[in-house]
C-alpha cells in the first residue's frame, strides 16, 4: 500500500464490519453519510499484518505480568512503533481476557497511563499501552494527514494482533485515553468496529480544530513548526491547508458507531483542547453518557483516572456484555433461518 497515491482520502479499516443506517444512534447519519465513511476506508484494504520485532518479559507482579516490545507494520511505508503489554494474571486457568488499548497524552507513557494500566489489570482486564507520534510528517504542515493516517496504522496494527493471541478475549476490546490519547481513541474507534467501547477523558473534536486553537505549549510549538514549514503566519492559512487535507468529516466516520459506546469526561476551563471542542464532541456524538468538572485539562484527567475508572470500566464491561449478547442473537437467528 503507498499512502501517498491514496492521498486525500482519510483513514480506514477493511475489517470494520458496516452498520446499517437504521442501526446506528449518531444523530443525522443519513446512509448518503455512512456511505461516504465507508468509503473512505477503502485507503487500508490491502494493509499487511504486523510484525513483532522484539518482546521481553520486563517484571512480574501481583495482578499482572508486563511485557515490553517493537513490532512493524511492513511494506514500503513501514513503521516501527514501541508498545507495552500488561497481561493480567486474574483470570481463570485457560480464560481468555478482556483488553483495553491504552492510548498516552501527547507527552508519552507517564505514571497516569501505568496508574491506569495497574487498575484495569487488577481486575482481571489486560491493558496494551501505547504512545505513537509520526515526528517525520508532523511538523510539516502538508504531511499533517500523514501522520495522522500513520497514528490509525499504528492502532489497528496493535488489534491485529493482540486480537489474535490466545490469552485475549477479542470480543471484549476497548479504548481509554486522555488529551491526544483521547482523540487517538476516538479516531481508531471510528474506524474499527473491533473496539466495541471507548473512555475518551478531555478529548475534542475536529482534531483541526484542536490543533489550531490549543494553548498547550508542545502544540503550540508543533503548530508554529507547521506554519513555518508552510510559510504562513495566520491560524486562518493553517486551518485552510489543514481542511483541504482532511476532507472527510469526523462525524461521518463516526456512523458506524453508536452514541452508547462512548463515555466522555469534559472538562471545563480548558484551554488546551478547549471546552467548546470536547462539548462539540459530545454533540457529535449524540450525547453520549459523560461527566464534567471544572478542574481544567489535567485536572480534570487526573480527576478522572482516580475517582471514576470504577464507573469506566463498569461501563466498558456493560458494552462488551451488550455486543456478546447481540452478536449470540443475530448467531440465533440465523440458525432459525436456515
Amino acid at each position: 500500500m503507498k499512502i501517498l497515491q491514496s492521498m486525500p482520502l482519510f483513514i480506514a479499516i477493511c475489517f470494520a464490519p458496516a452498520i446499517q443506517a437504521d442501526q446506528a444512534s449518531i444523530a443525522n447519519c443519513t446512509q448518503e453519510r455512512i456511505e461516504k465513511g465507508e468509503s473512505s476506508r477503502l485507503i487500508f484494504a490491502d494493509r499487511q499484518k504486523p510484525v513483532v520485532l522484539e518482546e521481553e518479559l520486563q517484571r512480574i507482579r501481583f495482578g499482572y505480568i508486563k511485557y515490553v516490545g517493537k513490532m512493524q507494520i511492513p511494506g514500503e511505508d513501514s513503521i516501527s512503533f514501541d508498545y507495552q503489554y500488561y497481561q493480567t494474571t486474574l483470570v481463570n486457568p485457560g480464560e481468555k481476557a478482556p483488553l483495553v488499548f491504552l492510548y498516552a497524552n501527547i507527552y508519552g507513557i507517564t505514571p497516569l497511563e501505568q496508574s491506569i494500566a495497574h487498575y484495569f489489570t487488577h481486575r482481571g482486564i489486560s491493558v496494551v499501552v501505547s504512545h505513537y507520534m509520526d515526528e517525520t510528517n508532523m511538523y510539516v504542515l502538508e504531511n499533517y494527514i500523514l501522520s495522522l493516517l500513520n497514528t490509525v496504522r499504528v492502532s489497528l496494527a496493535l488489534v491485529d494482533h493482540f486480537s489474535e493471541r490466545q490469552d485475549v478475549d477479542s470480543s471484549q476490546m476497548g479504548a481509554v485515553g486522555a488529551s491526544y490519547g483521547g482523540i487517538r481513541s476516538l479516531y481508531h474507534m471510528a474506524m474499527d468496529a473491533r473496539i466495541k467501547a471507548g473512555v475518551l477523558m478531555v478529548a475534542g473534536a475536529p482534531v483541526e480544530e484542536v490543533m489550531a486553537h490549543s494553548e498547550l505549549p508542545t502544540v503550540i510549538q508543533i503548530r508554529h513548526r507547521q506554519m513555518q514549514s508552510a510559510g504562513i503566519s495566520t491560524i486562518e492559512d493553517y486551518l485552510k491547508i489543514l481542511r483541504s487535507q482532511i476532507i472527510v468529516d469526523i462525524g461521518d466516520l463516526l456512523c458506524q458507531r453508536k452514541t452508547e459506546d462512548f463515555y466522555l469526561f469534559i472538562a471545563k476551563n480548558d484551554r488546551f483542547v478547549h471546552s467548546r471542542y470536547q462539548w462539540n464532541l459530545w454533540d457529535i456524538l449524540d450525547h453520549p453518557k459523560h461527566e464534567s468538572r471544572p478542574y481544567g485539562h489535567a485536572g480534570t484527567a487526573i480527576w478522572a483516572s482516580f475517582k471514576y475508572l470504577g464507573k469506566a470500566r463498569r461501563f466498558l464491561q456493560s458494552r462488551w456484555q451488550e455486543r456478546v449478547e447481540l452478536s449470540d442473537s443475530d448467531s440465533s437467528t440465523e440458525e432459525m433461518s436456515q
